[in-house]
């Protein structure tokens, strides 16, 4: 008999983590300029989980031009365990495909994944969903692409946040994959 799949992911190294922060910065960084106005910052910490962004990024050092550099990023996010904790959703939810912890994962894995760790049936538009995040040749998501498609979704669901700090955004299609996360990863 074979052993059943372990619905945890692998942990997270400390330097597959700094590669997701980085990952997670340039997924907002929509010019690559590597700069983030105060609220893409706000945005980024709110949209990855923190509904307190706004009072987080205030914690934070940032340049008199109101920016948020990449470095700052990674640096004040290392520094602030809660933060991590609250803005983990995502990380361990790529972290179920990412098999070889390098940041990137196949279609195949990430279909695999929602099939066996998270029970989702994967149907034609959540295939679609996932062929539209692979943007190299031999047919990779990283994980950068993958918070772009889903940053993407939840902008296009509710463009703001609600009056309550909330992002008011939906939790369709592969968001409802990043809703099992909470349910099956821990």
């Amino acid at each position: 008999m074979g052993q059943k799949a372990s619905k945890r992911p692998p942990k997270i190294s400390e330097a597959l983590m700094e590669t997701y922060f980085r990952a997670e910065y340039d997924a907002m960084d929509a010019d690559a300029d590597g700069s983030l106005n105060r609220q893409d910052a706000i945005d980024l910490i709110q949209m990855l989980g923190c509904n307190k962004g706004k009072r987080k990024l205030q914690e934070w050092d940032y340049n008199k031009n109101d920016l948020i550099l990449r470095e700052d990023y990674i640096e004040n996010i290392k520094d602030d365990p809660m933060l991590i904790k609250k803005t983990m959703k995502y990380r361990k939810l790529f972290r179920l495909f990412d098999r070889n912890a390098d940041g990137s994962a196949c279609k195949q894995e990430i279909i695999n994944g929602l099939e066996s760790q998270l029970d989702i049936d994967v149907d034609d538009d959540v295939l679609k969903i996932v062929e539209q995040m692979v943007t190299d040749a031999d047919g990779r998501i990283t994980y950068q692409n993958f918070l772009k498609q889903r940053f993407k979704a939840l902008k296009e669901k509710a463009p703001t946040f609600g009056p309550n700090g909330k992002f008011a955004g939906s939790q369709a299609s592969i968001a409802s994959v990043s809703g099992h996360v909470d349910g099956h990863v821990g």
